[in-house]
């Protein structure tokens, strides 16, 4: 369907208005729907959850076709090399390449190095070229570097 979306419905910051079914993506969400069955049509990742791999996240997000927005806020990752954050985002995207479900797809406060910054984008392409869905792509506040600009705009 061509959905629009209002202004009202997100902020400036990324940020999603109201959605019953938006959920923090963790490891309770990520049993919860497995169990009862049922994909959110929004998530927020707003931390890495030290008890569910990205691999399981990536999982998720990619087989999800109900997905309609998705925001990574990173303001309170610890974005250095030995945090383990690097890891898990990496994996997240990976399975965010394969999603084509998601309208909305929302980056803020991303503090990636430049080399991790343009892995991501390269990781994340096949989603940005094959997603017939996204309307929206948000980069909010992310340090993305040369090489990741030069990605996105090709």
């Amino acid at each position: 369907s061509d959905e629009e979306f209002s202004d009202e419905e997100f902020s400036d910051d990324g940020s999603t208005g109201d959605d019953d079914f938006e959920e923090d993506l963790n490891e309770s969400t990520l049993l919860t729907t497995k169990h009862e069955g049922y994909n959110l049509s929004s998530i927020e990742v707003d931390f890495v959850s030290e008890g569910m791999r990205g691999q399981e996240a990536g999982r998720y997000i990619s087989e999800n076709t109900r997905l309609k927005k998705l925001v990574i806020k990173g303001e309170s990752m610890e974005w250095n090399r030995g945090s383990g954050t690097l890891e898990w985002f990496s994996s997240l995207c990976t399975g965010l390449a394969r999603n084509r479900s998601i309208s909305l797809l929302s980056f803020g406060e991303c503090k990636l190095d430049e080399e991790a910054a343009a892995t991501t984008i390269a990781t994340i392409s096949p989603f940005i070229e094959l997603n017939t869905n996204l309307q929206r792509l948000d980069f909010v506040s992310c340090s993305l570097g040369d090489e990741s600009t030069r990605l996105l705009a090709s």
